[in-house]
């Protein structure tokens, strides 16, 4: 497996990140409509729908730091098109590092379980860092805010898991179909 990427490899992390971040404020706008009463972060519900993009970037690209590299241009976008505020922006890594940690080390037959576990940590990181840096530090609602996020990130895992085999199978898109299995 080469280190660096390619140009494909590099349009293609663009373009996911590129939609990932366009879509978000709906899908955020959603989870906040249902979060905001408990005045938790809207990424619980949204994540979902956020992680499934990390471990989906992965799966496709198949090279470490991919998933991190995605993060990166997520956050840039975040902060350029959506105008959301750097600091904010930057909880967008630890959930990059955890997909790419997990999904490096942990290896069963079963691509669906890595994918759970990879999008369960990736959306307690993510949620358990904005609750702590944005909403508050009472450890009752942590805890809440910590499980549910597990739960909606590792839904994340199904997703992508669903995504993928219908990305594999489709004719659509058969030239990523036989870069993808050739790495």
């Amino acid at each position: 497996m080469s280190r660096g990427f390619t140009l494909k490899e590099l349009l293609i992390i663009s373009l996911l990140a590129t939609i990932s971040i366009v879509s978000k404020p709906a899908v955020f706008y959603v989870s906040s409509v249902i979060t905001a009463t408990f005045h938790v972060p809207a990424g619980i519900i949204g994540g979902v729908y956020y992680m499934m993009w990390l471990t989906l970037v992965y799966r496709i690209i198949k090279k470490p730091f991919s998933v991190i590299l995605f993060c990166l241009i997520q956050a840039f976008l975040a902060v350029t098109l959506n105008g959301m505020f750097i600091l904010k922006a930057l909880t967008f890594i630890p959930p990059g590092i955890g997909v790419e940690i997990v999904l490096r080390t942990v290896k069963f037959k079963n691509d669906c379980i890595v994918n759970i576990l990879a999008g369960a940590v990736a959306n307690l990181l993510g949620a358990s860092l904005s609750y702590i840096l944005f909403f508050g530090k009472q450890k009752e609602i942590f805890i809440v805010v910590a499980v549910m996020s597990a739960v909606s990130g590792g839904l994340s895992g199904i997703l992508t898991t669903f995504i993928y085999e219908k990305i594999l199978n489709s004719k659509i898109i058969s030239d990523l179909k036989v870069s993808v299995r050739t790495k």
